[in-house]
């Protein structure tokens, strides 16, 4: 996630040495769509990263596994064990 993030920061031309990153006064690229675009939307400065964290899926041996399952900090489901390997290997080895 980290590094989709910094790719379009760098697709959009944002300035990565500042923090947060802003688009850099260059006066040849002032009127270019992307920068009209950005700055339209008030994107000057580039929104901050945030992390989408959808849980753990992890084999431990034996025919077991662990699994949590979250949707950002709402969590679905948690299983260790043989039912977490059946959801592992549906996810794995499929």
């Amino acid at each position: 996630q980290q590094g989709e993030y910094a790719a379009r920061m760098l697709n959009r031309r944002y300035d990565l040495t500042t923090t947060p990153p802003r688009l850099p006064d260059d006066p040849l690229d002032e009127f270019s769509l992307l920068r009209v675009w950005l700055l339209t939307r008030g994107l000057e400065e580039a929104p901050p990263f945030t992390f989408l964290n959808l849980g753990l899926l992890a084999y431990v041996g034996g025919g077991e596994a662990l699994n949590q399952v979250k949707l950002g900090d709402v969590p679905i489901f948690n299983y260790a064990g043989e039912i977490a390997f059946a959801l592992w290997k549906t996810v794995y080895l499929s």
